[in-house]
């Protein structure tokens, strides 16, 4: 399974929050969310994407955190593969 972590306490902007998923996708990501979306929806393997310290995610990004979400959200309800885990900072 595929572990992918987002965690607010190291991302400073949206370029950051975007550049998380990079790695496990292939090299045509255009790192926005539309791709975002397309990536996660096509992704094959099991993947765990663990958003650690969301409110400060909230607080850094601000509205691009809420479209973030939807974009998380929906991957997870087209893909059985994907899910979304929340989690508060440790």
């Amino acid at each position: 399974m595929t572990s992918i972590v987002l965690d607010g306490a190291a991302i400073q902007n949206r370029a950051d929050a975007l550049d998380a998923f990079a790695p496990y996708f292939p090299d045509y990501y255009g790192r926005n969310l539309d791709a975002l979306c397309d990536c996660l929806t096509d992704f094959s393997e099991p993947a765990e994407i663990r958003v650690v310290n969301p409110e400060t995610l909230q607080e850094t990004l601000g509205p691009f955190w809420q479209r973030l979400q939807r974009v998380l959200k929906r991957a997870a309800a087209e893909n059985p593969s994907v899910s979304v885990v929340m989690e508060q900072g440790i």
